[in-house]
């Protein structure tokens, strides 16, 4: 059986409208603090039972790959052991999965820092009765515990969010699909990726005992999503909870148009509860008040909205027209100042997405927009068949277009210089060099990448823009020397650095610029929701090579020579993808395949 090939099948039904159901009590906080005797690092850190041999414990290797060896046993006086009383033995299959602190107990220690949880101090807020008991195995367990102390962490990026750490933790208690997937994404993260000097996009996931195990688990959670999902505002939630996971898990393990097809059919149902709410606008006051559905996960929802937009977006104009009217109001009472990281987050996306929206409305309104030499034809190799699409950059709004769209996409871009004078104030006094400064320094870049996509849709010429994409290329530089990217094999659920990147490496011929960006992607290898760094690199570096053929000596490309990627082919069995570039001026086509 394919496990990564099934889908889900989400359908609601009998919902009631404004049926709310109360939201579950917080849950208490319980403190990582085990307790245990010596063996060795790894099994201390993960509570394996230790087989002892000698120089690495075999049951480390078989699951994990690796052993991290033995400590030097640390013995106490006679007398200290005495002090300590008698040492019992327990049932280790009774032994709670966090120490239990009395009902009435505050709850006051936290995890240390470590290198990858600079962000501060995390408090770890699980149900009580999780124990391990609750797991069929110790490779449960373990799979389990790697995600609440590592994957978890990493999965929000440079932004900290209570989802991963907690939100889903909790839910996983009462709902048993959300543990087996939480189980399957521990799992999986940890694997690694094979990096091969000769092929630089070639990033598969090293196959190994986890990682069929991980299979396994997310096959079981898949059939426990279809049996739990029903309709109701708990349905709902449920229902974008999974599709939150499927995504979480198809992307991490590189079957991104899997990913994607979720990631729109979940929109979908997102969208359509949105509609349910409010027929005419649905305002960020109304979504945020709703018992039925987290925060987090609505503002999730609406960042995949954005991740749609940047990578195939198959929704007619009638979608777009819909939304790009988001939280009018909002944007107009948007303070001069951004006191806070989050409320210029919070602003920043949704300007863009009300900016995509009004972009991609206007080119599918426009009939004679629809030609060869601005569309992309995607055979995106699931059910969603061949879509057209217009890439960044390369949709030019007709000049016959209606004074009123001009006035309206004038005020969009207003909107977007708004945003940067009043975040000016706030990232100018975050420290370089601190996590908050990463942070800041990404809302940034993405900001002005993003105003470089509006103005470039009234012109084609991007050559005006090259101490843009080398403020860009100089800060992520900076960004990246974050402790989050010393991962090798670090995934974020949002959009980071990736798209910034790619998008420069796409637009900027400037040789030394596109290449510092080519070579970030390389050095990052992340996975940013749908986007592998490795994968655009190399996809980057084959059209930088045809449109450097058409160099002077000067180093100027003509604009005739610029590429544009005409058409797409995934394989999702093989994971590969044909993709074929042309030309502009000779229409002269290339063709390359990419694997990861």
């Amino acid at each position: 059986m394919t496990l990564h090939n099934r889908s889900i099948e989400v359908v609601l039904e009998s919902q009631k409208p404004g049926q709310v159901v109360p939201r579950a009590s917080m849950l208490s906080v319980i403190v990582l603090q085990p307790k245990l005797a010596n063996t060795f690092v790894r099994n201390r850190e993960r509570r394996v039972k230790c087989d002892e041999t000698k120089p690495s414990c075999l049951r480390c290797l078989k699951f994990w790959g690796r052993c991290e060896g033995y400590v030097i046993p640390c013995y106490r006086s006679q007398r200290s052991r005495n002090k300590a009383g008698p040492w019992t033995a327990r049932d280790p299959a009774s032994r709670p999965l966090l120490p239990l602190l009395p009902n009435d107990a505050p709850t006051t220690q936290v995890l240390q820092p470590t290198p990858e949880r600079n962000l501060g101090r995390y408090l770890q807020v699980l149900p009580r009765s999780i124990t391990t008991e609750s797991f069929k195995s110790q490779d449960h367990y373990q799979s389990f515990s790697h995600f609440i102390e590592s994957t978890s962490h990493s999965l929000p990026g440079l932004f900290p969010t209570s989802l991963w750490e907690t939100i889903l933790p909790q839910a996983s208690h009462r709902t048993p699909f959300i543990r087996t997937a939480l189980t399957a994404i521990g799992a999986l993260s940890g694997c690694g990726r094979k990096f091969q000097e000769d092929k630089y996009a070639t990033s598969g996931i090293v196959i190994s005992p986890r990682y069929h195990f991980a299979l396994t688990q997310y096959g079981i959670a898949v059939s426990q999503m279809r049996e739990n999902l029903v309709a109701g505002d708990k349905g709902l939630n449920d229902a974008l909870i999974a599709c939150l996971l499927v995504v979480c898990f198809e992307s991490l393990q590189g079957n991104y148009f899997h990913a994607w097809s979720h990631m729109v059919s979940g929109h979908k149902i997102f969208k359509d509860w949105q509609d349910a709410k409010n027929p005419y606008l649905t305002t960020e006051a109304a979504l945020q008040s709703s018992a039925a559905v987290e925060k987090e996960i609505i503002n999730m929802f609406k960042r995949m909205d954005l991740q749609i937009m940047n990578w195939i977006d198959p929704r007619p104009a009638s979608v777009h027209l819909e939304m790009m009217n988001e939280d009018e109001k909002m944007v107009q009472d948007m303070p001069d100042v951004f006191t806070s990281l989050q409320e210029s987050r919070t602003y920043l996306e949704l300007i863009q997405r009300r900016t995509s929206h009004f972009i991609a409305s206007t080119t599918k309104s426009y009939p004679q927009l629809d030609n060869n030499t601005r569309m992309t034809r995607v055979d995106t190799g699931t059910e969603t068949g061949t879509v057209k699409v217009h890439p960044e950059s390369e949709t030019e709004l007709p000049s016959s277009l209606p004074q009123a769209q001009r006035i309206e996409f004038a005020s969009y871009l207003k909107e977007m210089t708004r945003w940067l004078d009043a975040y000016a104030p706030l990232y100018d006094c975050q420290e370089e060099g601190s996590r908050r400064w990463a942070a800041a320094a990404l809302l940034h870049i993405e900001a002005l990448t993003h105003r470089v996509m509006l103005l470039s849709s009234f012109s084609n010429s991007l050559d005006s823009f090259v101490s843009t994409f080398r403020y860009v290329i100089d800060t992520a530089e900076k960004i990246t020397d974050d402790p989050l990217f010393a991962q090798d094999d670090l995934y974020t659920f949002d959009i980071g650095i990736v798209n910034p990147l790619r998008l420069v490496a796409k637009w900027c011929r400037e040789p030394i610029i596109r290449r510092r960006c080519i070579a970030l992607m390389r050095r990052a290898k992340c996975k940013e929701g749908l986007w592998d760094a490795l994968c655009m690199a190399a996809v980057n570096e084959w059209i930088m090579g045809i449109e450097e053929e058409s160099m002077d000596e000067n180093g100027h490309i003509p604009e005739g020579a610029r590429c544009r990627v005409a058409d797409l082919k995934v394989d999702t069995w093989r994971r590969s993808l044909v993709c074929k570039c042309e030309k502009i001026g000779t229409q002269e086509r290339r063709s390359t395949t990419i694997e990861w």
